[in-house]
């Protein structure tokens, strides 16, 4: 299992990178994100807990499955230097949306959640850029195999209330507060899903070695990869 990292929009028509798409690859793209768009609006419909509890396993799963498709169509489609730079412009262009327009419709608590988010995943992108061309050791795959599978559980949760957010942000649907809750709490699984990002990384790379890295960490970054991790079960959706 392949460690990637599907955050990117490219029917967002003010992306610099997106120029680097063909037209043929960005219409199916298009595609799917419209599909992807339909799973959460749904979600976001939930007007208590109990009822976002009852909607959002089966969209996740759904959810899950075509963001992982996508993301490996962009993959094979796509140069990866373009798909690199979809994915932060992407976080650059969310960043932007929620600083603008994130407290005044989700309050300044759940405004500051997304913000460090977004800040995480683009932490985790430069980690796994770091690592995604050096295959673990034969007598490591199996472990890595569990980083993979446990980092895109948590990635895509977190993925997936960060879509549900922005899509309530651009198009001015309420989020009714026990399901703002909800979605900041699966938020908090970016943290997680570095943390095993962060495992794979040093798997390949022992501390006693130097690290392949273009820039040096500071201590946010430090203090992300000792982050605990939040307590939820990997099997739960």
């Amino acid at each position: 299992m392949a460690f990637f990292a599907p955050r990117f929009r490219v029917d967002q028509p003010d992306l610099p990178s997106r120029r680097g798409v063909p037209a043929n690859v960005r219409e199916v793209i298009d595609g799917m994100l419209s599909v992807l768009d339909g799973l959460l609006h749904g979600t976001l419909e939930a007007r208590t807990g109990a009822e976002f509890d009852e909607r959002a396993p089966e969209a996740f799963r759904k959810y899950a499955a075509l963001a992982l498709s996508l993301a490996k169509f962009v993959r094979v489609a796509v140069d990866a230097s373009v798909a690199e730079a979809l994915s932060q412009d992407s976080l650059r262009a969310l960043d932007a949306e929620f600083k603008a327009g994130g407290a005044a419709q989700f309050g300044q608590l759940a405004q500051s959640q997304v913000l460090f988010t977004i800040w995480t995943f683009r932490k985790t992108n430069d980690l796994i850029s770091a690592f995604s061309t050096t295959p673990a050791a034969s007598g490591q795959a199996k472990q890595d195999a569990e980083y993979a599978a446990h980092y895109l559980a948590h990635g895509l949760r977190s993925q997936f209330a960060l879509d549900c957010l922005a899509a309530a942000l651009r198009t001015g649907a309420p989020v009714f507060p026990e399901v703002l809750d909800n979605l900041v709490e699966w938020l908090r699984n970016a943290v997680n899903a570095y943390s095993f990002a962060r495992q794979a990384f040093d798997l390949r790379f022992p501390q006693s070695e130097s690290l392949p890295l273009t820039r040096v960490w500071d201590q946010e970054d430090l203090e992300l990869a000792t982050s605990p991790m939040v307590d939820i079960d990997d099997d739960a959706y």
